[in-house]
């Protein structure tokens, strides 16, 4: 780090140098609950695919500060007469000083940024993911809206402006009506079609991982935002294309990162070792370990330094000193990368077109299927997962990303010349790319193979009621 005066200047290997701009950021900082994401990674399960992914939550978190900054600057240099409209409709801008607010708006912008993941407990969404197979509850955005509390409230900025419009525009439980329109905007930056959260992890994770999919040009992109016609988050024509390349390099990045077949294993393999945890130790004690409270809106106190000790390394640590075989077993397989076996493969999208993993009904079709070869053919391990890659724009993305030409604004799809979708269709026919594929993964791949023709042939029969028509027109929802 580099410091000059109140300015701080922190190394980047995307941009070069990331500014912290004033002592309420640093205070923000270098408080320990923002300091602790140095300790949860980014990608924690894609590393066993491309090794060099070691970055952290704490690095996302300052490019998320950076760019949204940026975007804000770039809102007022590009948009200031429709914000000064809209900040008389908001009254917490309302009542800040003429004088002040355009440096609220963006100073809000960064700090929501910076503290947007305070929540992550260890291996992030795959721990929420557990909890909810143990029967237990955890939420990251409920638990980062206390933290953020109590962070900006030891940075002396809970009764300050900025620190209330941070924290409303955190909270999800407020929803869009009940936020200013300067709120909604600063929340659409932070989360929405197009915003700075995707902006850098993109970018970030495509970079750590040595892959060329996450790309796009992030000077051109926002520094060509704009308010939309919709008070939403917007883009200049100049911007556009740049709009559109961000979408595709998350397409590209799930197809080929997120979704990858040994990530998608081990995902699945530690949802069933820390549910199995929290599920097994008596009374409760690795669950009172590993979540201090279930319920966030009580974490208080010694609570929250002890969430604070949790980080992807010691969860697995605590979860080898359990007595229970099968964990630590299934502990070493993790640690020392042996892992299930791609067994075989259903393409959904053209087999069984009426499947929809989304759809808690169809899922639990898989989860009762899996559930009855566990119990048929122990200790013959295996894993049924599904999976949907999410389209490069979906209809209401298509709808909501809105492109400034000649003053007035078009949806994105329609400025790049994509056909318009058909009145009354379905949303998920006509979303771009929406493949699905359903994988099976057993644990030892010198397995019967009668045991796995029985599977496919089990998985087959299943999904029949899912199979379309001899026509093409796919079934009625199951």
């Amino acid at each position: 780090m580099e410091t000059g005066g109140v300015l701080k200047r922190i190394r980047d290997p995307l941009y070069n140098f990331i500014e912290v701009p004033g002592e309420h950021y640093r205070k923000v900082l270098d408080h320990r609950l923002v300091q602790r994401l140095r300790w949860i990674s980014q990608l924690p399960l894609e590393q066993l695919v491309y090794p060099a992914a070691q970055h952290s939550r704490f690095e996302h978190s300052l490019g998320v500060m950076h760019l949204a900054r940026r975007a804000a600057q770039s809102l007022v240099a590009n948009s200031l007469t429709k914000l000064r409209e809209l900040r008389k409709l908001d009254p917490e801008f309302k009542a800040a000083p003429t004088t002040s607010w355009r440096d609220i708006f963006i100073d809000c912008a960064g700090l929501s940024g910076l503290l947007h993941d305070l929540g992550h407990a260890p291996f992030s969404h795959t721990m929420e993911d557990a909890c909810t197979v143990a029967g237990a509850s955890y939420n990251h955005e409920d638990a980062g809206l206390i933290l953020a509390k109590i962070v900006l409230a030891d940075a002396g900025l809970d009764r300050e402006t900025r620190g209330q419009i941070v924290l409303r525009v955190l909270n999800k439980k407020i929803t869009n009506e009940q936020l200013g329109p300067l709120e909604v905007l600063l929340r659409t930056i932070i989360d929405g079609p197009i915003d700075v959260d995707k902006g850098d992890y993109i970018l970030r994770d495509g970079y750590h991982c040595g892959v060329v999919y996450g790309s796009y040009d992030p000077v051109r992109l926002w520094d060509n935002v704009v308010v939309s016609d919709r008070n939403r988050l917007g883009v200049d024509a100049k911007g556009a294309l740049e709009a559109w390349s961000l979408r595709l390099a998350r397409y590209k990045m799930n197809e080929c990162v997120y979704k990858h077949h040994v990530r998608n294993i081990t995902d699945a393999l530690l949802i069933e070792i820390i549910s199995k945890g929290l599920e097994r130790c008596p009374n409760g004690e690795l669950r009172r370990k590993i979540l201090p409270l279930e319920t966030p809106h009580e974490m208080v106190g010694e609570d929250v330094w002890a969430f604070c000790s949790w980080t992807d390394n010691t969860l697995i640590q605590a979860l080898a000193a359990t007595q229970d075989h099968e964990i630590k077993k299934k502990i070493e397989h993790f640690q020392s990368r042996k892992l299930y076996k791609r067994c075989f493969g259903i393409n959904l999208s053209e087999d069984y077109p009426g499947f929809n993993p989304k759809r808690s009904e169809d899922h639990a079709v898989l989860r009762n299927l899996m559930e009855r070869y566990q119990t048929a053919f122990t200790p013959f391990n295996y894993i049924v997962t599904a999976q949907v890659l999410a389209p490069v724009m979906e209809d209401e993305v298509q709808k909501n990303i809105r492109v400034r030409v000649d003053n007035k604004f078009i949806p994105l799809a329609n400025f790049l010349g994509f056909p318009r979708r058909t009145q009354g269709a379905d949303d998920e026919d006509t979303s771009v790319f929406a493949p699905k594929m359903l994988r099976v993964f057993v644990e030892d791949c010198q397995s019967p193979e009668a045991t796995k023709k029985r599977l496919f042939r089990d998985v087959q029969n299943t999904l029949e009621p899912f199979r379309a028509a001899p026509n093409g027109t796919p079934p009625p929802p199951h």
